[in-house]
């Protein structure tokens, strides 16, 4: 419950703008605007013109009076992401309304004021980036009154499994192998990187539930558990005196069919990790079936490259 300002640090994807968002709603101003800016995402003249606003006509483009953010978010609260790359030349006209809450809008001689509470977040080194003349002493300590700095995903290994029920879907589960593989791995995307990653295997898994197989394989740290085998120690060429059928085509199309079938099959019927021991997706490994399933109700019975009347 207060108007200072506080500065989070922390590394990408920790969860700078959550935390912040938590603050805003914990505070005296929790029913005011909250408004956002990513000083990253927005070269140097638009990103004045965003916090402070312009005139019609004060610069190419200007069709129109906008107000900036600042007056957007007059009685709120405004967070500054990434507030390390706000360019030099803006930082004297934000230290100025943080002291006394003044500011002009782009290409006005008017003095406007306004009463907004700064959040601002960085992934920089704000006390190095002042030592180096790229940000300014006294801006740093304007807005580092209150300061919190957010731990990377590795160093709160706990809270892993209790981020990847949470981004779980009502009604998933996830096998114990594939949570091991999560919790094991170094995420230096941190909690932005999980998110994906469990929304991805979400979309990639089978029956709701989420398996080692559906993760990527950096995640994993290592190759395909299953590596294709060349084609010549997998085809079973038939014996003489069968109906061999001796099309180039079929016969290629029939070494491509004993090669899948071989996989799938040292895969323990395993789709989505024959998949990847294949080298393609998952929905690719399932056309291959249904044409391999088209082809033998259609094609008469003989003894076929690569199987046997009894395999699938």
């Amino acid at each position: 419950p207060t108007d200072k300002t506080v500065l989070i640090q922390g590394e990408s994807g920790t969860g700078k703008e959550l935390v912040a968002r938590a603050i805003q709603k914990a505070s005296l101003r929790a029913e005011k605007p909250f408004v956002t800016i990513n000083c990253a995402a927005l070269p140097e003249q638009l990103v004045e013109s965003e916090l402070f606003g312009h005139e019609k006509g004060s610069f190419t483009g200007a069709v129109a009076t906008k107000p900036g953010l600042f007056e957007v978010a007059d009685g709120g609260t405004l967070f500054i992401d990434e507030i390390g790359e706000l360019p030099g030349s803006l930082q004297p006209k934000l230290l100025r309304v943080l002291e006394d809450g003044s500011m002009r809008r782009v290409g006005s001689a008017l003095e406007r004021r306004v009463n907004v509470r700064i959040i601002a977040a960085t992934n920089r080194n704000l006390e190095q980036e002042v030592q180096q003349n790229r940000f300014r002493e006294d801006l740093f300590y304007r807005i580092n009154v209150l300061s919190l700095v957010l731990p990377s995903l590795r160093e709160r290994a706990d809270d892993i499994s209790l981020l990847i029920q949470h981004f779980l879907p009502q009604g998933w589960r996830i096998t114990d192998e594939a949570r091991n593989a999560l919790e094991k791995y170094r995420w230096p995307g941190n909690v932005r990187q999980l998110s994906n990653v469990i929304e991805r295997a979400t979309i990639l898994a089978d029956h709701q539930t989420v398996s080692i197989d559906d993760l990527p394989r950096d995640i994993l740290g290592q190759s395909p558990a299953f590596s294709p085998r060349p084609a010549s120690s997998v085809v079973r060429m038939a014996p003489p005196d069968s109906n061999r059928i001796d099309d180039d085509d079929t016969s290629l199309a029939s070494i491509e069919r004993a090669h899948v079938l071989d996989v799938l099959k040292s895969c323990q019927g395993n789709k989505a990790r024959a998949a990847r021991a294949l080298g393609i997706h998952r929905r690719k490994l399932y056309r291959l079936l249904e044409r391999f399933q088209n082809l033998d109700s259609s094609a008469p019975q003989h003894s076929a490259v690569g199987t046997t009347a009894s395999e699938p």
